[in-house]
């Protein structure tokens, strides 16, 4: 099998065009990708949806970097001030601050740990979570995070992902393993080639098993804690003669591995040695480790699939959609919708020593990240970044915003999520539908998900939110527009002030009129959808 290589042409160009900044910090990179993806707009006859106002690039880039909505307190001073440089200064600010790694955390904890269904719902992430947003917040390597992910050697958070990736309680299962690690850093179903040659591919189980090799001698030990474990490489238990024949008989030696039969898992078919594919068969110690053998390969430079797959899965958290999909199928016969576009992300994604705060910061910075994702005629139906994708709140961002809204100023933290969440909305788990590594632009809730947001605890809560509003005596009007600030991070129109102050008008009491405001706001499609 062969992992998918970019085009010589997009690396020579990449290497070119990455190596200096344009005026202003702007990375000049930047300036490669609007072309790429304005020619093949012109080509196909799209026309292009007009740039976001301000109002709409502050609440998208917001909860796309951070989870969060805009503070009220800075919503405002972002829609009137004239530098002509904000939006590049509000990208670097939310990239530096805590909330930024706090929801790829999120992000890459609820792929690890949904993998498994039941098996891994007492599964607890906290500290793993909190690990893995400092990486992110410090800026460390995409390949070294994955590096210390794969290597864990002793206690730490990382060992959640053997956890998650588990064939009984005292082992990890190197076939979860290879499957999990080849579909979420290589951008690879190879889990199809567990049990047989992949019928779409050119991998085959033999090689599938070969990968899973470098696994084989993992093992859970008791921690230093009480009911915690560690991950080590250790000498496994002699061979039990009663399991005979079975995979697993022999303690793992010279980096080996049993294959199950196909129709029996209880029959050994083959036995093969840790190797990886296209390459000669490794020098391998008696003992291992080979679980650092196996990280070096995944995240070598000389692997453009680890870079390619990474770029188009921070893409598509920004636009709901990789440059590939599904994401987890890059293969030569699902080609890129912009080959070249993909290649020169990869290439300076290795150049920046894969650096995901550049990655991101890039693709912001870009006239196809701040398009409005208002419909022009004639880009309706067409997906190639005409125009910005409408994505929906997932089910933890939701509960957050909804609590922001709902006068929660203080940043949950990871451990209390769900306790603060269930706090503003019973049954939390109930937002929590989409499918497993879902398109934020599926839209996933339904009538539970509509009422629960509809009898939200917003009686309880607004009176103190409406008070802090009404501090100072303003008139109506700018009462209104604080809720719209506050929850859709703009101001309203005239008609949409006309109508919500008839609506204080008519209930008779303001701060009960401005309650139902708020309610009203927060069940618009405005507020569930990041536009």
């Amino acid at each position: 099998m062969h992992l998918q290589s970019p085009s010589a042409a997009g690396v020579c160009l990449a290497l070119l065009l990455t190596t200096t900044s344009a005026a202003g910090g702007e990375p000049t990179v930047v300036r490669r990708i609007d072309p790429l993806i304005d020619a093949q707009l012109r080509k196909d006859g799209i026309p292009p949806s007009p740039r976001s106002d301000d109002a709409e690039f502050q609440r998208r880039v917001y909860l796309d970097l951070t989870g969060r909505l805009p503070p009220l307190a800075k919503v405002a001073d972002f829609l009137d001030s004239k530098d002509p440089d904000k939006r590049a200064k509000l990208i670097d600010d939310l990239l530096a601050g805590p909330e930024y790694g706090q929801h790829l955390a999120r992000y890459w904890t609820e792929l690890f740990v949904k993998r498994d269904g039941e098996q891994n719902k007492r599964l607890k992430a906290d500290a793993f979570r909190a690990w893995l947003a400092d990486q992110f917040n410090t800026g460390r390597g995409w390949d070294r995070i994955v590096t210390d992910l794969l290597t864990v050697d002793g206690e730490g958070p990382a060992v959640f992902v053997y956890q998650a990736n588990r064939l009984s309680g005292d082992r990890p299962s190197p076939a979860k393993m290879v499957g999990a690690t080849a579909n979420l850093f290589l951008g690879v179903q190879l889990q199809c080639a567990e049990c047989h040659d992949h019928p779409y591919a050119a991998w085959k189980r033999t090689e599938f098993w070969e990968l899973a090799a470098f696994f084989g001698r993992t093992r859970f030990e008791k921690g230093a804690e009480k009911n915690s474990q560690k991950v080590t490489e250790a000498e496994p238990p002699p061979p039990d003669p009663m399991a005979k024949g079975r995979p697993g008989f022999r303690p793992p030696a010279n980096g080996t591995i049993d294959i199950p039969d196909a129709l029996d898992a209880k029959v050994v078919a083959a036995t093969v040695t840790a190797k990886f594919p296209g390459r000669p068969q490794p020098k391998l110690s008696e003992h291992g480790p080979y679980r650092p053998l196996y990280a070096a390969w995944l995240t070598d430079p000389k692997n453009p699939a680890f870079a390619r797959a990474a770029v188009n899965r921070y893409w598509s958290i920004l636009f709901a959609r990789g440059l590939v999909n599904p994401l987890d199928d890059l293969n030569p016969d699902n080609a890129a919708t912009h080959p070249e576009l993909l290649d020169l992300l990869a290439t300076e994604f290795v150049r920046s020593g894969h650096d995901v705060k550049s990655l991101l910061r890039s693709i912001c910075l870009t006239e196809a990240y701040q398009r409005s994702s208002r419909v022009t005629a004639g880009n309706r139906d067409h997906d190639g970044y005409a125009r910005m994708p409408v994505k929906l709140l997932q089910g933890e961002v939701l509960l957050k915003c909804l609590d922001q809204a709902l006068g929660v100023e203080v940043i949950v933290p990871v451990k209390n999520a769900k306790k603060e969440a269930v706090a503003a909305i019973p049954n939390a788990e109930l937002f929590d539908t989409a499918g497993y590594d879902e398109s934020a632009s599926n839209y996933s809730f339904g009538a539970p998900q509509l009422l629960r947001l509809m009898n939200a605890e917003v009686p309880r809560r607004a009176p103190a939110l409406i008070a802090k509003l009404q501090e100072g005596n303003p008139e109506p009007g700018k009462v209104v527009e604080k809720l719209f600030l506050l929850t859709l991070a703009r101001r309203p129109t005239a008609e949409e002030t006309k109508d919500m102050l008839a609506l204080v008008k008519a209930s008779g009491e303001p701060a009960k009129g401005y309650a139902a405001v708020l309610w009203i706001l927060l069940n618009t499609a405005e507020f569930v959808a990041n536009h």
